[in-house]
């Protein structure tokens, strides 16, 4: 594959930004096969840039994939719905100290 010719590519238009959905043709043990670009920026390495091995699922699908054994061994995944609430008995008064929020991507700043 290293020596594949690419001239055909000039006939497409550049891509404009990726958002992970995207399919690929790739070639994997002698076979021609598709994945997602997403697959493949889940790989890191390479590009020069900041690399993660992290996923950003909510937390419902979240659950869905572990009771649907669907989890991928070594996978990050942050949890972006997310609320956690402090607190603290004073007095014999429990009181919330303060409230953390994980905004979803693509949200509005909270205040």
């Amino acid at each position: 594959m290293g020596n594949a010719n690419t001239s055909y590519l000039s006939a497409y238009d550049t891509a404009g930004a990726l958002i992970g959905t995207e399919l690929i043709e790739i070639v994997q043990g002698g076979q021609v096969k598709k994945t997602t670009t997403q697959n493949i920026a889940n790989l890191g390495g390479g590009g020069g840039g900041a690399t993660t091995l992290q996923v950003d699922i909510l937390y419902a699908d979240l659950v869905a994939a572990i009771s649907g054994n669907t989890l991928i061994k070594g996978q990050q995944y942050k949890i972006t719905d997310y609320t956690t609430k402090q607190k603290q008995k004073i007095n014999n008064v429990t009181k919330t100290i303060f409230t953390i929020f994980n905004r979803r991507p693509g949200a509005q700043p909270y205040g």
